[in-house]
């Protein structure tokens, strides 16, 4: 789902149900008290809202994939195919859990949109979120704009549904509706629909929750209408908590977590959990860069330093055998850094200089982190390097497998033990992914771990 920044300045439109007799309160004092609480906690949400260029975060994103029990042999397979009558998200009862996998973003607020880089970047990337996430279900909006579309749109509809409690105090309850003419909220569509359209807008309504003390928001929660067939999904429903931070000069309404549940016909279930952490507040003399270099950027005149030697070019067709510095373990995630130590000189076919030395250092990205569980435990870990670092210079590296050297494997692709791995042919040119059979509860592809590759 992506939002899209909006009109501000919406009427209110207050409608409340028969509450005020429950709370010893007449129906016009509430309905007055609960119309000045919501404007108030608007106008607040609408300055910060407008500040969300000034910052950006760490974002952590857990998904878990259910599915269906696999279809027994000799059932009649007659039934009419499913539909989505009916079926909302979040109800996992009789479901398999599938796999988990895990992924981190920076993400920040430009031009009315979320961009996003991999952690420790020098520059946000120029391809949005969905390019760069090309698997599994991703969104976009929990950082501030989804507060936007709700809370600034003029076309959205508000109702007071009554008081409440939770653990932080006294709530006012809503509900709202955000009609499809009014929306800026669209999910991706697939296949020939996805070529011609790109996005469905879909209309949307939910509920939220403000802490009648502050006027601080405490919870948002919305569900699309059922969505069209060439989404490949039935309905998508998200719940975000909030807390409000100081960071630096101002104050951020920041989620605590943010979940995405989508539901399909066949009754396959997602969860996206998405937390946000490590914000600060952009330097005066910071800048937002699109760059898809993201090799640190040095001003010589400014650091009065020496410009560093020119970047290696390396010929095509050079063998380059990589082995881990650090193992990947339980906690990494796609995005994180990995650095791998070049174990053997690489040369010059004909002259035999030396081109890069052993003990040079491969700068990459874990590009998967997947834990499956059926139908055999196990995990998948992609890994990719972009990065050459030696004789103190960082140049560019372009890599594919070198699949001569591959070990064989088993037919289901994994291999018992503990050190013992293997590359599923699918693996992407670029980019290895080791594959291993999972009885522990924690993992990790151990320090030292080789794998060949060929320049290009």
């Amino acid at each position: 789902m992506s939002k899209t920044r909006n009109q501000t300045g919406a009427t209110v439109l207050l409608a409340t149900l028969s509450v005020g007799v429950a709370f010893g309160q007449d129906t016009t004092s509430l309905t007055r008290v609960a119309t000045d609480l919501l404007e108030r906690t608007r106008a607040r949400i609408a300055r910060m809202t407008r500040g969300l260029t000034k910052y950006t975060c760490l974002e952590s994103v857990d998904r878990a994939y259910y599915v269906p029990p696999a279809q027994k042999i000799g059932r009649d397979t007659t039934e009419p195919p499913a539909t989505c009558n009916g079926i909302r998200p979040g109800n996992t009862t009789g479901l398999m859990h599938a796999a988990d996998d895990r992924l981190r973003l920076q993400v920040a607020v430009a031009g009315g949109t979320e961009i996003h880089s991999w952690p420790d970047s020098a520059a946000f990337d120029s391809r949005s979120v969905f390019q760069m996430v090309e698997t599994g279900p991703i969104s976009t909006g929990s950082f501030g704009l989804y507060l936007v579309d709700v809370f600034e749109n003029p076309g959205t509809q508000f109702y007071f549904m009554g008081r409440g409690n939770d653990a932080g105090g006294e709530v006012f309850v809503y509900r709202f509706r955000v009609p499809l003419a009014a929306s800026h909220s669209g999910v991706r569509a697939h296949g020939q629909a996805r070529a011609e359209n790109g996005w469905v807008t879909t209309a949307y309504g939910g509920s939220f929750d403000i802490y009648s003390a502050t006027a601080e928001l405490a919870r948002l929660q919305f569900e699309t209408d059922e969505l069209p067939p060439s989404t490949e999904m039935c309905r998508a429903r998200t719940t975000i908590d909030y807390h409000m931070i100081l960071i630096g000069d101002g104050e951020l309404l920041l989620p605590i977590r943010s979940e995405l549940e989508t539901v399909r016909a066949n009754r396959d279930d997602d969860r996206v959990i998405t937390t946000f952490s490590s914000c600060r507040e952009y330097l005066a003399a910071s800048s937002i860069r699109f760059d898809e270099d993201d090799s640190p950027q040095v001003n010589s005149e400014v650091d009065n330093v020496r410009p560093s030697p020119a970047p290696a070019v390396l010929p095509a067709g050079l063998p380059i055998a990589l082995a881990l510095t650090e193992p990947v373990g339980h906690l990494a995630a796609a995005g994180d850094r990995v650095y791998a130590k070049v174990i053997k000189d690489v040369r010059d076919p004909e002259t035999h200089r030396v081109l890069v030395p052993s003990g040079a250092i491969a700068h990459g990205r874990i590009t998967l982190m997947r834990h499956r569980f059926v139908p055999m435990p196990g995990f998948e870990v992609s890994m990719s390097f972009d990065k050459l670092e030696m004789n103190g210079t960082v140049s560019p590296l372009s890599l594919r497998l070198d699949r001569s050297k591959e070990k064989p494997r088993r037919e289901n692709g994994l291999r018992a033990g503990r050190q013992e791995f293997s590359l599923p042919s699918d693996a992407e040119e670029g980019q290895v992914t080791v594959a291993f059979s999972a009885i522990r509860a924690i993992y990790a592809v151990p320090a030292h771990w080789e794998s060949r590759w060929i320049t290009r």
